[in-house]
């Protein structure tokens, strides 16, 4: 984390949440981040998405509003303030109904300045059964090094390559 912060780099971290498993992990980042003495940083909260070698089945994961209530929680934060974020546009022009971006500190403005948390929820529970379905802003190398849509691209090669 030192180095991280010494040369200047922007720093990301993500977090996994698994019921009955690590449900303390946002609390944990704030320590580290306050211990550490970081304070530009993108926390981001998940959960466990429903394809590929997941742990957890839809019924026993996490869902939105419970990731919400984790992070409010541990965060000191209302769960109004964070949802009052949900479904607005970020870096400039993407919605993603399944996620929530907000600053740690009320009426932080600057993206790349503060500490910031994005939540999402990964789970696929939906026609397609995949996450993010025709998601643009994510994507997987092929075989043949083209780019795919990347939750599309897993589960069409589930128990492949």
């Amino acid at each position: 984390m030192q180095n991280c912060k010494e040369r200047k780099l922007q720093i990301n971290v993500s977090t996994i949440i698994i019921p009955e498993i690590n449900e303390e992990a946002p609390a944990a980042l704030l320590e580290m981040m306050d211990r550490e003495n970081v304070r530009n940083v993108m926390m981001r909260i998940k959960n466990v998405g429903q394809i590929g070698r997941y742990q957890k089945e839809s019924e026993d994961n996490a869902q939105l509003g419970d990731l919400v209530k984790l992070c409010a929680d541990q965060f000191g934060l209302s769960e109004d303030y964070i949802w009052s974020h949900h479904g607005q546009p970020y870096y400039g022009r993407f919605i993603e109904k399944n996620s929530i971006l907000f600053p740690l500190r009320e009426g932080g403005k600057l993206f790349n300045r503060g500490r910031w948390v994005k939540i999402t929820n990964w789970d696929s529970n939906n026609e397609s059964g995949i996450p993010d379905p025709n998601s643009t802003r994510r994507g997987r190398i092929t075989e043949d090094f083209t780019i795919a849509p990347m939750y599309e691209h897993v589960k069409m090669n589930e128990g492949g390559y």
